[in-house]
């Protein structure tokens, strides 16, 4: 579902980066949505993704789309308190790809 977001999502889009680890924390992402999940953040907006950075393996959970970054922070502040606690940030899809 990430993949087919990414190559439908308009690029100036925004996006909220939950969180981001690299390739050999994958249990932290596992962590992480479970903290989402009892968080009761809705799951129909968050994604996951992996890239390669610098030959490293990256993983990471992004949450919502929006179509200016005031509009990604507005629903950030909304973020369950478990959430932020990570240090979420707007995004832009073009960052991402």
């Amino acid at each position: 579902a990430g993949l087919s977001w990414l190559e439908r999502a308009d690029n100036s889009h925004w996006f909220l980066q939950l969180i981001a680890t690299d390739g050999a924390q994958t249990e932290a992402v596992e962590v992480f949505l479970r903290k989402a999940k009892e968080a009761e953040l809705n799951f129909t907006n968050l994604r996951t993704y992996h890239a390669q950075v610098n030959a490293k393996t990256r993983y990471g959970v992004i949450y919502g789309e929006y179509p200016t970054r005031a509009a990604a922070i507005a629903d950030l502040r909304r973020l369950p308190s478990a959430i932020k606690i990570a240090n979420p940030f707007p995004r832009q899809v073009k960052q991402l790809r």
